[in-house]
Formats: structure tokens, sequence, C-alpha cells
């Protein structure tokens, strides 16, 4: 199997060009931002696999080293505290802050899964190796982000200790099935103990 391709919503910048409110976003924006992403990720794949005959002319699926019954797409999101901090703002709380604030937190979820509730919905042209649905992906970014924090990481430098945040972004991680990118500090003296780095793993959980 493969990947056709990777589309990706930077929510620091969408959410700079919406101006509604939390329950705007949740029931209006994000739905039609998902829309938008199918759209493009579907008008990426049959150009791939209609107009470039990719499959019929590749020596790997010849070979039967690829098979084109396993292959999916990425759908992906980018700056997701970044939005969350800025619909914080605008509901009068500047001060809560994702992976620092349980009521930011708790937003963050909702994003993320109403994103994966409206991507669900929509076919995904040829990928037949996820029932020609996407897969959700929480990418890591580029040069060109500018001020979006990759992903749904807490910005660098910023995070909470290690307890508080695992259960701030666990609950996300468990939504995104295609993988998230995260950074997690330990004490350095944790390379000699790896069964502590579990034992704090499972009392955060």
């Amino acid at each position: 199997g493969g990947i056709f391709t990777l589309v990706r919503i930077n929510l620091a910048e969408a959410v700079r060009h919406f101006s509604g409110s939390l329950d705007e976003l949740l029931d209006v924006e994000l739905p039609r931002l998902a829309e938008l992403q199918i759209e493009v990720i579907n008008s990426r794949i049959r150009h791939i696999v209609e107009d470039v005959g990719w499959f019929e002319n590749n020596i790997f699926v010849q070979e039967g080293l690829l098979d084109p019954e396993k292959f999916t797409t990425y759908a992906a999101i980018v700056g997701l505290n970044e939005m969350v901090n800025e619909m914080m703002a605008r509901s009068g709380k500047p001060e809560a802050k994702y992976g620092h604030d349980a009521e930011a937190n708790a937003v963050a979820v909702k994003i993320v899964a109403r994103l994966k509730q409206e991507l669900g919905k929509h076919p995904a042209a040829y990928c037949r190796g996820t029932g020609e649905r996407v897969v959700f992906h929480a990418q890591v970014g580029i040069s060109e982000d500018g001020d979006a924090t990759p992903g749904c990481r807490i910005p660098a430098g910023t995070e909470p200790e290690i307890y508080t945040h695992l259960q701030a972004t666990a609950p996300i991680q468990a939504l995104v099935e295609g993988g998230v990118s995260d950074i997690f500090e330990f004490d350095q003296t944790a390379r000699q103990n790896p069964e502590a780095v579990l034992d704090i793993i499972d009392g955060a959980m």
C-alpha cells in the first residue's frame, strides 16, 4: 500500500480569517474546511490515478510490490494551539492557554473531534485501503508555517510539567489515528531507568 497525498489545514491561519464564535467554528467553519480539504485531496488523487495512470505504469505495482487496493491518503492539521488560544481569547479568557487550562484543553478536543467527524463523512477517491475514507494526521509542519505550532503540540518551551502535558494531549492523540508528532521532555536520568518513564505515563493516565 501507500499514501496518495497529504493535504493540510493550517488552523492557525484559518482562525485568522474567521471572526465567529466557538459554536460557529464547530458547527459551520470546521465542516466547511473539512469539505474543502477533501475536495483538494480527491482532485489530487484522481489526477494521479485517472490522468497520469500511475498504477498502470508503475514497475512496483507490476511486480506485485505495491497493491492499489491498499492505498489511502492523509488529511492533516497544524496550528491547533493558535486556534484554541484565539477562541479562548474571544470568549473573554485570554489567560486560558492550550495545555495549561482545562477549558482550553476541552476546546482543543472539541475542535479535533469535530474535524475528524466531518472528514469521515466524505468519500476519499480510490482510498480502498481505509474504506474510501482519509486518515487523520497531525503534521509537524514546514518552514513556511511561520507562527503555526506543529500539529497538535503545545509550543516548545511553554510545556507544563510532564503529568499535565500527557493528560492534556492524550485525548487528542486518541482521535488522530494517522499519528501525532509530539515531544515530551523527561529527566535525563530516565535513560538509566526506562521503567520510571512507564510509571510516569501510567500515573498521568
